[in-house]
C-alpha cells in the first residue's frame, strides 16, 4: 500500500505529473524519485528532450523492463549557436573602417561649415546691433556718418562703441598682444597683392577689442574733414594681378583716382586668433555709409550679405601665404 499523502503532497504530485506529461496517481515517492534521477542524469549527458511513456500509471504492481517503466525515448541533440568566424569579423570591421573613412571627413566638414555660418551671423548681429544702439542713444538713427565723425581717431571711436558691446579688453598698439597680437589673415582666395605676394586681409592694431565670447573686433574710419567722403587710387593690374608701372602717375603705377562715400568699416574674427583666419571663413568685414547703409557685398571682405541670404559661406581657397 502506498504511504498516506496529505493535500500538499498531492499537489506536488499533480505538478510533477504535468512535467512528465502523465498521471502520477498511485505512484510512490520511490517511483517518482527514480524517474527524476534518471531524467536528470540523461539531461546532464546532453539530451535536450526526454519523453516518458508508460502503458499504465506508476505504482500499479510490478513492471517488466519492456513495459515502459524506463525512459524509452530520448532525443539527443546538441544545440549549437550561430557565430561569426574571425575572418568574417575582420572583413566586417574592414568594411566599417572604409565607410567611416569615406564619410567622416564630409560629416566633419559640414559640421565645421555650420559652426562658421552660425558664428558669422552672430558677429554680424553683434556689430549692427551695437551700431544701432549707439545711434539710438545719440538720436541719430540711420545716420552712420554721425558715429564715424564723432571722434578724431579709431581708438576713441571703438571706446565709444564698446559701451554697446560686451568687451573684455580694449587694445591699441601699446597692448595689442592682449587682443590677439599680430597675425596674418588670408584672403578668401589666392590673390596677387600687386607686388608678387599673396594678398592679406585688413587687420587693425590701432583699435581692437576682445569680446567676452572670444571674438576679436577692429574698426577704421574713412571719414575725412567731418564727412563720409574721400578719394582712393584704383590700381590697374595685368593678367597676373600685378600692378602696371607708370612713372607718370602719382603712385608710380597705372590707375585712376576714384571717390568713396564709405564712412568706415568694422571687421571681426569670430573665433579670435584661432584658425582658419581667412576672409569668408571666420573673418568678415562690414562697411557703413549713408549712401549704402550697412553693406558687405564684396568677397574681399567675406560677403556677409551672401551668407545671410543663402545660409552658406562663399567659396574659399585653401592656400599658403607667401609668394603669389
Amino acid at each position: 500500500m502506498p504511504p498516506p499523502r496529505n493535500a500538499l503532497i498531492e499537489g506536488v504530485f499533480n505538478f510533477l505529473g504535468k512535467i512528465f506529461h502523465r498521471p502520477l496517481a498511485g505512484a510512490t515517492h520511490v517511483d517518482i524519485c527514480t524517474n527524476i534521477q534518471k531524467t536528470s542524469r540523461i539531461l546532464k549527458e546532453g539530451a535536450t528532450h526526454v519523453d516518458i511513456n508508460s502503458p499504465r500509471p506508476m505504482g500499479e504492481g510490478a513492471r517488466s523492463a519492456g513495459e515502459g517503466t524506463e525512459i524509452n525515448q530520448i532525443t539527443h541533440k546538441k544545440h549549437t549557436r550561430a557565430a561569426f568566424t574571425l575572418a568574417e569579423v575582420l572583413i566586417t570591421l574592414g568594411i566599417i573602417g572604409v565607410v567611416a573613412a569615406l564619410t567622416l571627413p564630409t560629416l566633419i566638414a559640414d559640421y565645421q561649415e555650420k559652426v562658421l555660418i552660425t558664428s558669422a551671423k552672430k558677429g554680424y548681429s553683434t556689430v549692427t546691433n551695437a551700431m544701432n544702439q549707439w545711434n539710438a542713444k545719440n538720436g541719430t538713427i540711420g545716420d552712420y556718418e554721425a558715429f564715424w565723425t564723432s571722434k578724431n581717431n579709431n581708438f576713441d571711436l571703438l571706446e565709444s562703441l564698446s559701451k554697446e558691446l560686451n568687451v573684455a579688453q580694449l587694445c591699441n598698439e601699446s597692448n595689442i598682444e592682449k587682443c590677439g597680437g599680430q597675425y596674418t589673415i588670408r584672403q578668401y582666395k589666392k590673390l596677387n597683392d600687386g607686388h608678387g605676394n599673396t594678398q592679406t586681409g585688413s587687420i587693425g592694431i590701432s583699435a581692437r577689442a576682445l569680446l567676452s565670447n572670444g571674438m576679436l573686433l577692429w574698426l577704421g574710419s574713412e571719414a575725412k574733414n567731418g564727412a563720409c567722403y574721400h578719394t582712393f587710387w584704383s590700381y590697374e593690374k595685368d593678367s597676373n594681378g600685378a600692378y602696371i608701372p607708370d612713372p607718370s602717375s602719382p603712385t608710380g603705377y597705372k590707375g585712376e583716382e576714384k571717390p568713396s562715400y564709405n564712412c568706415g568699416y568694422i571687421y571681426f574674427d569670430t573665433n579670435g586668433k584661432k584658425s582658419p583666419n581667412q576672409i569668408g571663413r571666420d573673418v568678415f568685414g562690414i562697411t557703413f555709409s549713408n549712401a549704402q547703409g550697412v553693406n558687405s557685398t564684396s568677397n574681399n571682405i567675406g560677403n556677409l550679405n551672401y551668407v545671410l541670404a543663402n545660409d552658406k559661406l562663399i567659396e574659399t581657397e585653401n592656400y599658403q601665404h607667401g609668394k603669389y
